[in-house]
């Protein structure tokens, strides 16, 4: 319901975020010439932060890999960067200039979720990170293999960095590609719900040794 509220730039820069699950430093700092069409990949090294500033490593280490394109999304990027020069941004301000995430958020994404509808918890634009991570996730990827190519330096303490490889890209460009044939995912939100404290859940401790005496 949300892809139906956007249109041109916008719906392919969440298109983008749902098909590679990059953070919003990394696409914003995206350039032309890391993607890579023919391969149907894209290469991570820079990132732009919110206050304009340009960095030439992600997050952390980890941050630096390669991520596979879907082929249907891989062609609407190529149309979209026709004309680009390979140092240009992917995405742009309306007016040029670098992409900022205050004004995108308050100008596109908060007015679209507002005309979706949706209920809450209201979807952040993270969650389209983790959405994506949790498709691949559900589809059978091994963690320790999304790890590498989501960015992370640790999920649940697996195993160390891994190199990327082409047998890891297909299988993840698998799950994402038979996605395409069941309609839109499901946002997936990041946040969970209450954590109890610790007075409530020494107060449950005392409740349960309780019911088993009694």
């Amino acid at each position: 319901i949300l892809l139906l509220k956007l249109s041109g730039q916008d719906r392919l820069i969440v298109d983008t975020f749902l098909g590679t699950g990059m953070r919003w430093e990394e696409l914003a700092g995206l350039r032309v010439y890391r993607v890579d069409r023919r391969k149907r990949t894209v290469t991570i090294r820079e990132v732009l932060e919110r206050d304009g500033s340009l960095k030439e490593v992600p997050k952390s280490s980890a941050g630096w890999r390669v991520v596979p394109l879907t082929e249907r999304l891989a062609r609407k990027i190529g149309r979209y960067l026709h004309g680009k020069n390979p140092d240009d941004f992917v995405f742009t301000a309306p007016g040029g200039g670098p992409w900022q995430y205050t004004k995108w958020r308050a100008r596109v994404w908060a007015p679209a979720v507002q005309r979706a509808g949706l209920s809450d918890p209201q979807p952040t634009i993270h969650d389209l990170r983790h959405t994506w991570c949790s498709e691949l996730a559900n589809g059978g990827m091994p963690l320790s293999e999304l790890k590498v190519i989501s960015g992370h330096s640790r999920i649940s303490s697996l195993e160390r960095y891994l190199h990327a490889s082409p047998s890891r890209l297909d299988r993840a460009r698998g799950v994402l590609e038979s996605r395409h044939g069941v309609g839109t995912p499901t946002l997936v939100p990041v946040r969970g719900g209450r954590k109890s404290t610790h007075h409530e859940q020494k107060k449950t401790r005392s409740e349960l040794r309780d019911a088993q005496s009694g």
